[in-house]
């Protein structure tokens, strides 16, 4: 519940720019990316996470650990890296420990 109190107001500066983008509605590129952001902030309230979280920081180039969005490059943040799914694996883990899930929790006001 902290991670995701957290990390709300992030969710919703994704949600709204992905309701706002020129060009129509956003892609499954776009979904992906504002989702991977947003996993990344729920991550920064789960100590258990932070080797993993480390290591994605560096992958990504991240200026501030605490601030994704500062310098965000989006061709760094590549699902298929391996060394993503130690932290989307451990935020699902904890979303599910604690009675939710992860598509739930971002389709969630």
């Amino acid at each position: 519940l902290t991670a995701a109190s957290a990390a709300h107001p992030l969710k919703v500066t994704l949600r709204t720019g992905l309701d706002h983008q020129c060009g129509g509605a956003p892609t499954e590129g776009d979904l992906s990316d504002a989702r991977m952001l947003w996993m990344y902030a729920l991550s920064l309230n789960l100590p258990r996470l932070e080797a993993a979280r480390e290591a994605w920081q560096k992958v990504t180039k991240m200026e501030d650990g605490t601030r994704p969005l500062v310098g965000y490059r989006a061709e760094l943040w590549d699902p298929r890296k391996p060394e993503w799914a130690p932290l989307d694996l451990g935020v699902q883990a904890a979303a599910e420990a604690g009675g939710s899930n992860i598509e739930e929790a971002w389709k969630a006001s």
